[in-house]
């Protein structure tokens, strides 16, 4: 018997496992079922889903399935699969909310201590108060590259310790 997207997605949860770890069976079986719409779990189900927990988070490697299915995601032209990707994308955003009301409020943090002609103290200290999720963010990447822009070697040494993949690494490092 082949499941929904909504039973696959409650299921996936409700085993414990994260988006991450169910992303292809999901991508697989919103794909095989366009006219499927996915139906809201509850609110506890949506956060083991896609809550971002800084013990088990880790950035996302992109693999040669997630390409394949990246690919035909994107040349899809079903309404109900974009559809089904929005809702899932709003959900992410929803559940992780706080982190990126953090994210703006350092912005905010940083900024006025920029414009503020701060030596770079302040603004350090606010950067330091990331934690391992949050710096792993192209936000963090920014602010750092801002800030040690005149040394190629700091820049360096600074992306081979926060980048975990090979993927980042290729991007970032060895363009």
């Amino acid at each position: 018997m082949v499941i929904s997207v909504s039973e696959l997605i409650r299921a996936s949860a409700r085993g414990g496992q994260t988006y991450h770890a169910s992303r292809h069976k999901i991508a697989t079986r919103i794909l095989a079922s366009p006219s499927s719409a996915i139906a809201a779990p509850n609110s506890f189900l949506l956060e083991r889903l896609f809550k971002l927990d800084k013990s088990k988070w880790i950035v996302l490697g992109f693999n040669k399935k997630d390409w394949m299915l990246l690919d035909a995601i994107a040349t899809n032209r079903d309404e109900t699969v974009r559809e089904n990707y929005e809702r899932l994308l709003a959900d992410y955003i929803t559940i992780n909310a706080d982190r990126v009301q953090r994210l703006y409020d350092l912005s905010s943090k940083i900024s006025a201590a920029i414009l503020q002609a701060d030596d770079g103290e302040s603004v350090a200290a606010a950067a330091g108060e990331l934690d391992e999720v949050d710096r792993q963010s192209l936000f963090s990447f920014r602010v750092y590259a801002a800030q040690r822009g005149h040394s190629n070697d700091l820049l360096l040494s600074y992306f081979k310790a926060q980048m975990s993949t090979d993927w980042l690494k290729k991007r970032f490092l060895y363009p």
